[in-house]
């Protein structure tokens, strides 16, 4: 099996990019996307709706995350798994903004965890990431990525992350409300 190597998986990008296929090369990556941020979805809809129930039955002494802080907390880690994949594509342009995203984002992750904590404790690390991710992470690799490959972002999207998104909301929105 060795075409199914992970090693030979984590070339496919860069090959096509340097062969010029864009068309593929986009493929390949939305449909990377798209199966990364339906499995992370679904998990965080069977962990955040399960969860408490399983170790309620195991008789489990451990506490599941509040619903607060688990939907804060897996609306972080949606945000920057989207723009990660951005990320991602766009570096195999070989122009690489990543010290700009991480720096920029980093800076505005910790300015806003402390900016929160006074006023919400233990969720502003979470929400200041989530922050930080949203004003700057979510957009600026997914910009470059769409002027790069002259993607319409809607268009682009519609294929690769909005089921996953709307799945994700739902849940999140369940998640609310079953523990209201």
């Amino acid at each position: 099996f060795p075409s199914h190597d992970i090693n030979c998986k984590m070339t496919v990008l860069p090959r096509l990019r340097a062969e010029g296929n864009i068309e593929a090369l986009l493929r390949v990556a939305g449909d990377g996307m798209r199966k990364s941020l339906w499995i992370f979805s679904m998990g965080f809809a069977a962990a955040g709706l399960l969860g408490p129930m399983i170790l309620c039955r195991l008789g489990s002494n451990v506490e599941f995350p509040q619903p607060a802080f688990w939907i804060i907390l897996g609306s972080m880690h949606f945000v920057e798994r989207y723009a990660a994949m951005h990320l991602n594509l766009y570096s195999t342009t070989n122009h690489i903004i990543t010290h700009i995203a991480n720096g920029v984002t980093g800076l505005l992750c910790i300015t806003l965890t402390l900016i929160f904590l006074p006023f919400i404790g233990m969720l502003a690390m979470p929400t200041g990431l989530l922050g930080g991710y949203l004003l700057f992470y979510s957009w600026y690799p997914t910009l470059h990525t769409c002027r790069e490959f002259k993607i319409p972002f809607l268009r682009y999207e519609s294929k690769t992350s909005l089921g996953p998104a709307v799945l994700f909301l739902i849940a999140t929105l369940t998640i609310a409300l079953a523990n209201n």
